[in-house]
């Protein structure tokens, strides 16, 4: 099972930086996501897993209040120092393990998981996004892009991936409605460019989310 300690997403981090650090740019699903459900509205979002925050820097450019969370002390470091060299207010940056988290009810309009949580136990994910729906006001929502069959890299930047089936997308998100479609993208593997598949999905909190 992999680490849920921060060493070792900070060895991913520190190669990452090694090798530079791109631009970050929100995901094209994710900012289609955001347009169909967010578009001239102000609201609040929580980015699980933010990386360096390609969809966090979008979300706050539209206007909108983040809380952008990392286990990684090094992308948060980087993600707070691109957020004040871009003046950038409204991000609460923490460094944290997910799994750990806990928020007041009903704080937040939408919750994000790109890739993240694809590294992790199905049953622990479970357990974290039933706890999850709590955060979520009555109209909230998940957006999640994660891997599905078949996917050609056994490693996403150096962690190891979960597959998910369809199966597997309807216990995650037991209690919500929406659709979860699957998605081919390209990304950059050991073998360099590779194209794999994902489950991207648009889901609302359905009746009592507590």
């Amino acid at each position: 099972m992999i680490s849920l300690k921060e060493p070792f997403w900070e060895k991913i981090w520190e190669r990452i930086s090694r090798e530079g650090y791109p631009r970050p740019k929100p995901i094209v699903q994710f900012v289609d996501f955001y347009n169909k459900n967010y578009k001239d509205k102000e609201a609040s979002f929580l980015d699980i897993g933010c990386g360096h925050g390609g969809n966090t820097h979008f979300i706050v450019e539209m206007g909108n209040k983040v809380v952008a969370v990392d286990i990684s002390t090094r992308a948060i470091n980087k993600l707070r120092s691109i957020l004040t060299e871009n003046k950038h207010k409204n991000v609460e940056a923490i460094v944290a393990n997910i799994f750990e988290l806990d928020f007041q009810a009903e704080t937040f309009d939408c919750i994000i998981d790109n890739c993240s949580l694809q590294a992790y136990p199905l049953e622990l994910v479970i357990e974290f996004i039933k706890k999850s729906k709590k955060w979520l006001k009555p109209d909230g929502r998940w957006y999640v892009k994660t891997a599905a069959e078949p996917y050609s890299m056994t490693f996403d930047m150096g962690a190891p991936v979960r597959i998910s089936t369809q199966e597997d997308i309807g216990k995650m998100f037991e209690g919500f409605t929406g659709r979860v479609e699957p998605h081919l993208s390209c990304a950059i593997g050991p073998n360099g460019r590779e194209f794999c598949n994902y489950f991207v999905g648009d889901l609302q909190v359905s009746g009592n989310n507590n």
